[in-house]
């Protein structure tokens, strides 16, 4: 189908997607923000990434080769990646180690050090990028051996991954089982963006059963449920990676928890096309969004680091002020995500290595 250049509206959902990146982060290190009352947190956390991997999905284009895919994803996604790992798990702990040992304390274990750089490269750390990547490779390998059709590509790719971590493999960490959480989600992206204007025929619909279906979940997740949201947001399809929830098997859990993300995205994307349709994404408010979804890989690097390495959340037990104080932190967290990322970008070798672009 006829490939259309890049909409804005896209890059302004992107943008209000990775405030909702960086107010989840936020909200998981506070104090008082958890699923057993805090419903601002749940709500995000329901649909916050998987919106990321269709709008990545959106994106995806099956006249890549693999080699294609491989060295452009590689330098987009592993570089920053192996860099921001290397820096906050290799030589912010070795100066600290060293600074310890300085003054008398342990010595420096260099073996640790790489030990724990590997584990932040592969199980932890920028989990997001590991998954995009790993998507961005199955997706262009599907398409060679399962078909090119859209649908089939979503059904047939995503069902076959799905057995095979199911049946075949154990546990393998982050890596995989993000892959696992956002691949159909991603797939989703990809059917959209080829059928997006027979979706828009349907839109009123289609928004009002999507907006009703995800305020349901929402209200039956509330009500005992919460796990299934909060350990399957990456995904930790095995059983021992998953508390017991009585009378709901893997199954239905799994279902369940792709349902909630799926009918969460659908009227934002929805909502945006019909902004931007009607000539209403303009003026100041829109113009951030946009500026801050071009740039959002880089917030979710920088911001994630930050966050990891340097600071905690709110420390209260006052929810209203944990709420006001977690706003705060997501514009100071995204301001200086943002300006560090136009303070280096003008350096060629910065550029490459901390975001990933040419």
């Amino acid at each position: 189908m006829e490939q259309r250049p890049r909409l804005h509206y896209i890059d302004q959902l992107k943008g209000l997607a990775i405030l909702f990146v960086v107010w989840g982060h936020v909200s998981v290190n506070s104090t008082r923000n958890d699923f057993n009352y805090d419903m601002n947190y749940f709500y995000i956390l329901t649909f916050h990434m998987p919106l990321f991997a269709i709008l990545s999905g959106y994106f995806f284009s099956i006249k890549d080769s693999l080699k294609e895919t491989l060295i452009k994803k590689s330098q987009r996604l592993l570089v920053p990646l192996l860099f921001w790992c290397v820096l906050g798990y290799g030589i912010i702990p070795l100066a600290e180690a060293s600074i310890t040992s300085w003054q008398g304390g342990e010595s420096v274990h260099f073996f640790a050090i790489f030990r724990n750089v590997c584990y932040g490269v592969w199980d932890w750390g920028l989990w997001f990028l590991r998954a995009l990547f790993l998507c961005f490779i199955v997706a262009t390998i599907s398409t060679r051996f399962i078909g090119k059709n859209p649908v089939v590509l979503l059904l047939g790719s995503s069902v076959l991954l799905i057995l095979l971590f199911w049946f075949c493999l154990p546990n393998f960490g982050m890596s995989l089982n993000g892959l696992l959480f956002l691949y159909p989600f991603f797939c989703i992206g990809y059917v959209y963006r080829q059928y997006e204007n027979v979706i828009w025929k349907y839109r009123k619909v289609i928004f009002i059963l999507s907006l009703l279906i995800h305020l349901l979940l929402i209200v039956f997740c509330w009500q005992g449920y919460y796990d299934t949201i909060y350990q399957m947001n990456t995904s930790f399809w095995k059983e021992d990676g998953l508390k017991d929830i009585v009378g709901v098997t893997m199954l239905q859990r799994s279902a369940l928890r792709y349902a909630i993300g799926l009918f969460g995205c659908i009227p934002y994307l929805l909502f945006f096309r019909w902004l931007e349709e009607h000539n209403y994404n303009k003026g100041w408010l829109f113009n951030i969004l946009e500026t801050l979804g071009f740039s959002s890989i880089a917030i979710y690097i920088f911001h994630s680091f930050l966050v990891d390495h340097f600071t905690n959340g709110i420390t209260t037990d006052n929810q209203l002020l944990c709420i006001v104080g977690c706003l705060f932190m997501v514009a100071v967290y995204t301001a200086i995500s943002y300006f560090v990322f136009r303070w280096t970008i003008p350096v060629r070798l910065l550029r490459r290595v901390m975001w990933g672009m040419k």
